[in-house]
């Protein structure tokens, strides 16, 4: 419904605000005073209808007109002019635009009218100039049956088509049928043949967990055999231990000095530079250097003594069974040999480098 009109320079209509009564409503005046004016700037805005220039006639060089409509639930805005033609909506955001003759969805949404609704002098007597089916189907229209009558034929249609379908379908079905029953032994067979497919690979399945089990007995008897060399190995652990580290003690120990020789060399070359350039000062932080390594050497050599001790403590363990004397003779060999190719004397400890081919 309606609300009220609003009219911007629409004809000889300046500017005017319409509240039409909300059942009836009589528009009446002499001639030229605006009544057409009204009807066509309502038609302008709802159905985007006019065949004549609506811009009033005093209007000033760049301005347009513009009808304004409220309604109950809603509001719609026509402008134009020579450079801009939009509608506004309540239901839109923004303006709409690029549109010629034919009505935005929104704005119909909007008013929910139609050509019927809105009629001028000069339009012919509704109903009376049509005929009974022309009448009939724009009283369809009007009260909505036409949208019924269109959804009918539309089942209608859905209903023949699928009773089509329907019988193709079933005589299809027919047909696969036959092929079906002709093609039974092709089920039975495809069936035996699951059922020996099955045994396959029951017997696959079972080949593989035989196979997952000789792996599983080869590895306990292997684990069993190492655990066996294992058992005669913990009794002489610790003692292993303790001789390995020291062991590995030395031979730190052995390259600091084979380090601090190599200083030495260096400290004793430089000595000679310095007697030749008689420059003393320059060797104090070497020489300090060198007295550390001395240091560090005597310390070794104590510590060569625990490691000579630790395998003097081994040799009394010896008595405990026949298989440790056995082991602490290897281990006294392979250290002895060890001192001899590192040029250690395995009795004082003293380096034996020089003394070869005596």
């Amino acid at each position: 419904m309606i609300e009220a009109i609003e009219l911007e320079n629409i004809q000889n209509i300046k500017s005017a605000i319409i509240e039409p009564h909300p059942r009836f409503n009589i528009i009446v005046g002499t001639s030229d005073h605006g009544k057409s004016a009204i009807i066509r700037g309502a038609k302008f805005a709802i159905r985007n209808d006019s065949d004549i220039d609506l811009i009033n006639w005093d209007a000033k060089r760049g301005e347009g007109c513009s009808v304004a409509i409220q309604f109950d639930d809603g509001f719609i805005v026509r402008f134009k002019s020579k450079s801009k033609n939009y509608y506004t909506t309540s239901v839109t955001e923004g303006t709409l635009e690029a549109f010629r003759k034919g009505l935005p969805e929104d704005v119909e949404s909007v008013t929910r009218m139609n050509d019927i609704n809105i009629k001028s002098q000069d339009d012919p007597y509704l109903f009376f100039q049509k005929s009974p089916g022309e009448v009939a189907r724009m009283l369809n229209k009007a009260v909505g049956n036409e949208a019924i009558d269109i959804y009918f034929k539309r089942v209608d249609k859905i209903i023949s088509d699928t009773k089509r379908r329907k019988a193709s379908i079933e005589e299809d079905i027919e047909e696969n049928q036959k092929n079906y029953d002709l093609l039974g032994w092709v089920n039975r067979a495809n069936e035996d043949i699951e059922k020996v497919q099955k045994l396959f690979d029951s017997v696959d399945a079972k080949k593989s967990k035989i196979e997952e089990l000789k792996t599983i007995i080869d590895v306990i008897t292997e684990n069993e055999e190492i655990l066996d060399e294992i058992k005669d190995w913990l009794t002489v652990e610790n003692i292993f231990l303790s001789v390995k580290s020291k062991l590995d003690k030395y031979l730190e120990l052995k390259s600091k000095f084979e380090e601090l020789n190599g200083i030495l060399k260096k400290y004793y070359a430089f000595l000679e530079k310095q007697k030749a350039l008689k420059d003393v000062l320059e060797m104090e932080d070497d020489a300090k250097h060198v007295l550390s390594l001395i240091k560090n050497v005597t310390e070794n050599k104590q510590r060569i003594v625990q490691i000579k001790n630790a395998l003097k403590h081994i040799e009394s363990l010896s008595g405990r069974s026949e298989m440790l004397r056995i082991r602490a003779k290897k281990l006294k060999e392979r250290y002895n040999q060890t001192l001899i190719e590192i040029e250690i004397c395995p009795i004082c400890g003293q380096s034996t480098r020089g003394l070869k081919g005596g």
